[in-house]
């Protein structure tokens, strides 16, 4: 809160505004507050980062907890006061298993067999049914 100027409206950052809008949207449809995994889980945050973020809020004077209790949160802010409550930001999936790998490495490695004039030795020595399995291989592509 600004307590400096004297005025009764409280100042608190947009990212605090979010956690303070969670707490009471949450309040309000649970029947009760929420636990520091809830506010965790909504703004996929590690739990150090969400328990300093309730530190700073309860110093700042927004919220108010009570030590030993679960969920005694209470949001001492104003209902008006509050932003609205934005959804989480989605989070880019990461992509790092390559699919289908062997059979992209055997098309490389038929393409290098047609392309060489002397095929014969492209290919280690195969025997009857590897010559035959390659063969169905090579029409499948």
């Amino acid at each position: 809160m600004n307590r400096a100027t004297g005025d009764s409206h409280p100042t608190f950052t947009p990212r605090q505004g979010q956690y303070l809008a969670f707490i009471h949207a949450y309040t309000l449809v649970n029947e009760r507050p929420p636990a520091q995994a809830d506010i965790q889980r909504f703004f996929r945050l590690t739990s150090p980062s969400v328990y300093q973020m309730l530190l700073t809020l309860e110093r700042e004077g927004l919220i108010s907890r009570r030590a030993g209790v679960p969920r005694s949160i209470a949001v001492l802010v104003d209902r008006a006061l509050l932003p609205a409550l934005k959804p989480p930001s989605p989070q880019p999936v990461k992509f790092t298993v390559r699919r289908y790998s062997h059979v992209r490495r055997f098309k490389l490695q038929a393409q290098n067999f047609f392309a060489r004039p002397s095929s014969c030795s492209a290919w280690p020595l195969l025997g009857k049914a590897g010559g035959r399995i390659m063969k169905r291989r090579l029409i499948m592509l």
